[in-house]
């Protein structure tokens, strides 16, 4: 309740109750809503949508307009990053800023996420993509850009896990082998965004996420255009 009462001081937050399942939160022009489901009242869901909020409220942060904004100025990078990857990197990144303050107001860590009980990435899946990557080698047929959209979504998600419900380190494993370079770029932006600060946005000697997104998606688009 504190939280949600400073940050309405800061932004104007709408509640929309709705018949949906999964609780969801929209930030734009300097407003949020948040989505709750009638049938779903639950503190640790609202607290949830509540820290994105204060990313944006509280520090400016804005991942995923970053994101697109970089890829709308590419046509490599636009014909490969759908609105839908762009919002789950962010999802992911911004998640784990808001973990450790999600333990710290108190609530089970196994209640950040609703799916937290359900693997992000399976041997199956990576099997996958190891069959379809090695088709495009041997018989010199393109990847549908659908497919290297789901590769990094994949990857992305279960090395930014932020629960440690599952261990992911074969599965990554085996995907780094796939595609090294792209798997270090994304390994990269990881690493950096940990040491971000959030707190110090703005500060001219601290790192910003803008300059995270924007090496991030130059490295992105350096890697397609040599894997045209």
């Amino acid at each position: 309740k504190e939280l949600y009462n400073s940050l309405c001081k800061k932004m104007p937050i709408r509640l929309h109750y709705c018949t949906g399942k999964n609780y969801g939160v929209f930030i734009c022009n300097g407003a949020a809503r948040i989505d709750i489901p009638v049938n779903n009242y639950s503190s640790s869901s609202f607290a949830h949508e509540l820290l994105h909020i204060q990313l944006s409220a509280d520090y400016g942060v804005n991942v995923g307009g970053a994101i697109k904004l970089n890829r709308n100025g590419s046509k490599y990078l636009s014909a490969v990053i759908s609105d839908k990857l762009a919002d789950h990197i962010s999802n992911v990144l911004e998640h784990r800023k808001m973990f450790p303050i999600f333990i710290e107001l108190g609530y089970d860590g196994t209640s950040f996420l609703s799916d937290y009980s359900h693997p992000v990435l399976t041997d199956e899946e990576t099997s996958i993509f190891k069959a379809l990557f090695k088709e495009r080698t041997t018989f010199f047929k393109s990847i549908p850009h659908e497919a290297l959209d789901c590769y990094i979504g994949k990857y992305i998600a279960a090395k930014g896990a932020c629960i440690e419900a599952f261990d992911y380190s074969s599965q990554l494993s085996e995907m780094y082998k796939i595609e090294p370079e792209l798997c270090a770029i994304m390994d990269s932006l990881i690493s950096r965004w940990d040491k971000y600060d959030e707190k110090r946005e703005g500060d001219p000697l601290s790192d910003t996420y803008h300059l995270i997104i924007y090496d991030f998606m130059n490295a992105m688009e350096e890697w397609l255009k040599k894997h045209i």
